[in-house]
């Protein structure tokens, strides 16, 4: 039996939703799977998290701290795992689990048995968050690791920031994927009809990455067009400083059921985030039917084909000009929903996520 360890220190938003579907996809394929990962602040509970991923998983988790903290007790538990029983494959997802997991001494311990894998799900020297120092200080640590196993991208567009950046020669792409059967029955049964005006929706937590000053500026001049709706939270002070004054209605975190049906019944995903690796929310939202306007970003093209299945933008005038295109022609958005649900269906489908990466570890 192939025994698989995933290894992350953000277990939410969208590395979980991934997390989910490579862990469920490979224990249904008969391995072993183990997910080391930490706690935060956004990490569900652990009921939550035990209804979400498969009976068979088995889940070690470890307190969340400052870096070394982190750093220390992730690497100490792969390293005990992986002396305990040879593993034949580790993954690591994030950043802190990529340096902590690709450290010489796990790293000789993996090499006698099996491979290493690393997916950034969005390196962090992209973050504008940090100081340019920060940043480039990530940069280093990265180039400097990226000599250490196989580096399993998520998207066409990062596997070439990491060709440029990072001089890794031979990155491997392994596309998030969404359980578009599922998705597809949703949108089957959902209706658009229901609102006085068009939604338009924008799904993640709200902070500095999602750019919600954008999507707020966006409501407080289009609020007689359409309802603008996030779906999601924040911390109390983000949301008062971004949205507080805007005509944005903030619905909190959902159940996955309940979000996934109000997104299907949603017009429209404005997407105008700062960085991404690969965003399910836009993922799912195609796979769902529904068109998207999106900052044309690392991973935002990955997703949306601009004039196809909705419109990439790199400003905010291209912004408030495609939303008013959209919602303004109902015929638009109905095309490019149905191509949207297509192109789900076609690239980003739970069945070729088994294929890929049985062929990556292989």
């Amino acid at each position: 039996m192939t025994r698989i360890i995933h290894a992350t220190e953000t277990l939410s938003s969208g590395v979980l939703t991934s997390l989910v579907e490579l862990t469920s996809s490979q224990i249904e394929m008969g391995a072993d799977v183990t997910l080391v990962h930490a706690r935060r602040a956004d990490t569900p509970s652990t009921d939550q998290l035990d209804r979400i991923f498969p009976d068979q998983l088995k889940r070690v988790e470890i307190a969340q701290g400052g870096l070394v903290t982190v750093l220390t007790t992730m690497g100490r538990s792969l390293q005990d795992l992986v002396r305990g029983e040879p593993a034949t494959i580790v993954h690591l997802h994030s950043t802190y689990a990529g340096v902590a997991g690709r450290l010489p001494r796990l790293g000789r311990s993996v090499g006698n048995h099996g491979r290493l894998f690393y997916s950034p799900h969005g390196y962090s020297f992209l973050r504008e968050d940090h100081s340019k120092l920060a940043r480039l200080a990530m940069l280093v640590v990265e180039r400097v690791l990226a000599r250490r196993g196989t580096s399993v991208l998520v998207s066409d567009s990062e596997a070439a920031l990491a060709r440029k950046n990072l001089r890794v020669q031979h990155p491997t792409v392994l596309i998030n994927a969404v359980d578009t059967v599922r998705l597809g029955n949703i949108a089957d049964m959902a209706s658009r009809s229901t609102h006085a005006l068009p939604r338009v929706a924008m799904v993640g937590r709200v902070s500095y990455q999602k750019a919600p000053w954008r999507f707020a500026d966006l409501a407080r001049q289009l609020s007689d067009r359409a309802e603008f709706t996030w779906f999601g939270d924040g911390d109390p002070d983000d949301l008062r400083h971004w949205l507080g004054n805007s005509p944005v209605k903030v619905t909190g975190w959902l159940d996955r059921d309940v979000l996934l049906q109000e997104l299907a019944a949603t017009d429209l995903v404005v997407f105008p985030t700062l960085w991404e690796g690969m965003p399910l929310a836009l993922i799912e939202s195609h796979a769902l039917g529904v068109p998207a306007v999106a900052s044309n970003i690392v991973g935002n093209r990955d997703v949306v084909v601009d004039g196809v299945t909705g419109v990439l933008v790199v400003d905010d005038v291209q912004l408030v000009r495609a939303t008013v295109e959209l919602l303004s022609n109902p015929h638009l958005r109905s095309n490019m929903g149905r191509a949207a649900r297509t192109r789900a269906e076609a690239n980003f489908s739970r069945a070729r996520l088994r294929r890929e990466c049985l062929r990556i570890y292989q």
